[in-house]
């Protein structure tokens, strides 16, 4: 049961939650394509 006192709370998590999903797909995905990293060699 969420309390107005939770909509901080609860709405950190989930701005917490989705970045972690986009985190992840990025990471993932990028493995699974075989793509080159991001990153710039020196």
């Amino acid at each position: 049961m969420d309390i107005k006192y939770d909509a901080g709370p609860l709405l950190a998590r989930r701005i917490v939650a989705e970045l972690l999903k986009r985190e992840a797909r990025r990471t993932d995905g990028g493995r699974k394509r075989g793509g080159r990293s991001r990153v710039a060699a020196e």
